[in-house]
């Protein structure tokens, strides 16, 4: 069934709003937070809520967002009936439906939601009820819309019913279950007083020509939505140019406008005062001084952009690198102290990688027996430190007994398996990766070592290869652990084509992006000295993965990473994220990115000495993996096409970008290192698409103009 079928037209209602997962600490779980991926949105606010189309693309478009919900606030009633909504939390194999309506299951998978639609007036008897106790489950949460909530919504059917009506003994079933009687609010005998600096206005005159229906809510009468009528009244005041202390002082010494205040927040009197500042700052925002306001701000913030660089708000999270725990923390530091010119983000992602490359095949986590091997790509320019992280990784690795886990990128296939046949677990470095994704993907000749490169990335074995010269016979390889890390420049991106991300060779790689402009960064003096007790930790913890090999196969033998409960929690509602992401433009990008953050999260965890991956270990490679994916995406975005045109112009608009929308065309010439004739086309076909202008100064020096 399709959702307009399930949801008989509630679909086209501006009544859904998108949510991100967000960890509570004093919870101690994630909770679902309505958020349009820039700031939170309010159930209490209908002007932010969206159609079920809009609110499914925010969560397209918009990383970190989850997924979407239904809004209950205010309650939904259409010709007598109210829309209930049912949320049925830890449900046993015993519990069964109760009625026949549309149920989907929860996103934690352990509950049950429920919508149906109820005579009103029976709705109008009850409020939202969060501790009734139908049988077969730990609770029901059951709202009417008497109280501000949302419902997530999964569309995944526990049956094909779309919504129906309940009466009679289904009505008398869900009174059972100790449903609350609804108590209108009890307006306040004796009102407050309160001492502010504003000067109350004079409500009754004429001047500020208020509609009807605010003059019905300064007077307290008429049957009105008095939480709409207010956010104009407001706007009203502070177009008229009444300051924001005489707009509160008004709204707390007027007997109507303070009964609203304290109904709103159960006649607590600092939380009305609150709230009535939180009214007048909305208001503010919507209103023409406010907005005219905010212009002026953002046309002074613009020149001083033009004084300064933007600073990149894709920056690396530091955090990750100065709470990096146990051996993953020891050699992000080492390679950074060996290093010129050092950079955290290249030192982390290559102490990840060693990592995993010392504990090898010998180690699996989760309940598949994954691996822990990697595929790192270091991104950024020449000179910024990205292959002295590489260098610093393998010198330091050269120091332990695992020195001859390092190999360059292999000639063939062969030379691969016969590598892996002598050391199970191979770290490949590569210089110049961008070279190398074209054979990767390609049917072109040496095609296959590329392929057996990126097959082997989850293969439990690679079976042999017959050939009719039996010389030429490639042996099987049994449990493969193939690594890489490699440098490129941004040029990889103009190599990258669209059959890369169709394939699955991208969603393989985590990519490490330096920012652009990145901060000065040198060290005089780099140590290449390796202590020697960070030699013997490193050399117990190789040894320590050797041993299961030695010891073989059998039962209760070698690594196995497993997950906390609440990590398992996590991981879980992370998959349901990652699975509304891979329907959006780049969604390839994320099919392998809970998996990635698993492997990561249980590398910080064995090189912490630990067999069990923590929340914190969780949510740092969260952090690493959505800072990566967010880089990429936005590269992808800008220099990725599926035609030669389309990559130039990418590349040309995203230059113009980032220097201000204003370039001298010699400029643009040498950026794009292509031939005049090529650059003549490119820029004539922009201009007469309407993206970029030209402009001749009268010197005859030429300028190309982003619109």
């Amino acid at each position: 069934m399709n959702n307009d079928e399930i949801f008989q037209g509630l679909a086209s209602f501006k009544r859904w709003v998108p949510f991100k997962i967000t960890f509570n600490p004093k919870r101690g779980k994630y909770d679902k937070i309505p958020h349009n991926g820039r700031n939170g949105i309010s159930t209490a606010e209908p002007d932010q809520w969206m159609d079920l189309v809009s609110a499914v693309n925010v969560v397209n478009e918009q990383y970190g967002i989850s997924g979407v919900g239904f809004v209950m606030t205010g309650g939904i009633e259409l010709e007598g009936w109210t829309l209930v909504g049912f949320d049925f939390d830890d449900v046993t194999p015993e519990w069964k439906q109760p009625f026949k309506t549309y149920a989907e299951k929860s996103p934690s998978k352990t509950g049950i939601r429920m919508f149906a639609w109820v005579p009103s007036d029976w709705a109008k008897q009850f409020q939202d009820t969060l501790d009734t106790t139908p049988p077969g489950c730990a609770h029901c949460e059951i709202y009417l819309g008497t109280a501000p909530r949302f419902l997530t919504v999964t569309f995944e059917e526990n049956n094909a019913t779309p919504i129906s009506t309940l009466t009679g003994k289904d009505l008398l079933t869900i009174e059972s279950w100790g449903m609350h009687l609804y108590e209108a609010p009890k307006p306040v005998s004796t009102l407050p007083t309160f001492d502010v600096p504003g000067q109350p206005l004079d409500l009754t005159n004429k001047k500020f020509k208020f509609t009807k229906d605010q003059q019905h809510l300064v007077m307290g009468t008429g049957d009105i939505d008095r939480s709409k009528v207010m956010m104009g009244f407001l706007v009203k005041l502070i177009d008229f140019g009444i300051t924001r202390e005489d707009i509160l002082a008004t709204m707390l010494t007027d007997k109507a406008l303070l009964q609203y205040l304290m109904d709103h927040r159960n006649n607590n009197e600092d939380k009305a005062v609150e709230f009535a500042k939180e009214e007048i700052d909305r208001a503010y925002g919507k209103s023409i001084k406010g907005k005219r306001e905010a212009l002026i701000g953002f046309n002074e913030k613009w020149k001083v952009v033009e004084k300064a660089p933007k600073k990149d708000d894709l920056s690396f999270p530091m955090e990750l690198y100065t709470k990096a725990p146990g051996l993953v923390g020891d050699i992000a530091k080492w390679i950074m102290g060996v290093s010129y010119t050092p950079r955290e983000e290249f030192a982390y992602a290559a102490a990840l990688s060693m990592v995993a490359c010392l504990v090898g095949p010998y180690c699996t986590h989760g309940s598949r027996n994954g691996k822990l091997n990697l595929y790192i790509a270091l991104v950024g320019e020449t000179g910024t430190g990205k292959n002295e992280a590489i260098d610093g990784m393998g010198l330091l690795l050269s120091s332990t007994d695992a020195m001859d886990c390092m190999s360059d990128f292999p000639a063939s296939e062969a030379a691969l398996r016969r590598q892996l046949n002598i050391t199970p677990n191979i770290l490949i470095r590569i210089d110049e990766l961008a070279h190398k994704f074209q054979g990767m993907a390609d049917n072109s000749s040496g095609s296959s070592m590329g392929r057996a490169i990126l097959e082997a990335y989850n293969a439990v074995r690679m079976p042999p290869k017959p050939y009719a010269d039996g010389n030429k016979s490639l042996p099987a390889v049994e449990n493969p652990f193939v690594q890489i890390l490699g440098g490129t420049t941004d040029k990889v991106w103009d190599v990258l084509k669209s059959s890369h991300l169709d394939d699955g060779t991208l969603n393989r790689f985590i990519f490490v992006c330096l920012q652009d402009d990145p901060p000065y960064s040198y060290n005089p003096k780099p140590n290449a000295n390796v202590p020697k007790i960070l030699k013997d930790k490193l050399n117990t913890f190789w040894r320590a993965g050797k041993m299961s090999d030695l010891i073989g196969d059998m039962p209760g033998f070698g690594r196995h990473i497993t997950y906390s409960a609440d990590v398992e929690i996590a991981a879980e509602e992370l998959n349901h994220a990652a699975w509304l992401l891979q329907k959006g433009e780049f969604g390839n990008l994320y099919s392998r990115y809970v998996q990635s953050t698993m492997k990561i999260a249980s590398i910080l965890a064995i090189g912490d000495g630990r067999d069990v991956v923590g929340i914190k270990d969780f949510e740092q490679a969260v952090k690493f993996m959505r800072w990566s994916a967010t880089n990429t995406a936005k590269k992808v975005d800008a220099y990725m096409a599926s035609t030669n045109y389309e990559r130039l112009s990418k590349r040309l608009l995203a230059y113009l970008e980032k220097c201000g929308g204003r370039v001298p065309m010699r400029d643009a010439y040498k950026f794009m290192h292509i031939y005049r004739r090529e650059m003549e086309e490119l820029t004539s076909t922009l201009v007469l698409s309407g993206q970029i202008d030209m402009d001749v100064e009268e010197g005859g020096k030429e300028w190309l103009i982003l619109l």
